[in-house]
């Protein structure tokens, strides 16, 4: 998440950055992917609040070419771009496949959630706590099934996502 973070900052960070980007959302546009009218730039996840997270994480993939193509341009292009301890600051943060897969996982385990705050904000829930235990009930059962999903695999980030699903599940619990 910390790379991809960075990556979309590296790529809003200037107007020239950014229209460069959305011309190549654009041009992919064309054939492979449907865009929105605002949809031409990446979305900087929160620290703060998960469900902007999901929200980078679902632009990202609807943009992955383009990002992969923006970063891998950088990496070429390093001359103006190194920063004062000499690296490329876009090589350091070049997304492998590896990572792409554990940022899908990711999404998928937060999908639930973002569902459920989506759902607790419509017009028929007014915050009483026979709305809000379903939810805490279905998203500890969401957590409890990924937690089986990631122990029994042997993905290599899978004891990341692990430790992240067991911490998530105690938070969770701890309010039911």
């Amino acid at each position: 998440m910390g790379k991809l973070r960075n990556i979309c900052v590296w790529i809003c960070r200037t107007p020239q950055r950014r229209e460069g980007f959305s011309n190549k959302v654009k041009s992919h546009a064309s054939g492979s992917i449907t865009i929105g009218a605002h949809a031409t730039l990446p979305i900087v996840g929160s620290i703060t609040w998960w469900g902007g997270d999901y929200d980078s994480l679902k632009r990202a993939f609807l943009l992955k070419e383009p990002i992969q193509e923006s970063v891998a341009a950088a990496v070429r292009n390093e001359r103006g771009a190194r920063n004062q301890y000499n690296l490329n600051p876009a090589k350091l943060d070049q997304l492998s496949l590896d990572e792409w897969d554990e940022l899908q996982a990711i999404m998928e385990i937060l999908k639930p959630f973002k569902a459920w705050s989506l759902k607790l904000q419509g017009k028929c829930m007014n915050g009483t706590i026979y709305d809000i235990f379903p939810a805490m009930d279905d998203l500890l059962s969401c957590l409890e099934n990924a937690k089986g999903h990631y122990s029994s695999s042997i993905e290599s980030h899978s004891q990341h996502l692990q430790t992240s699903i067991d911490i998530a599940w105690v938070l969770l619990n701890k309010y039911v």
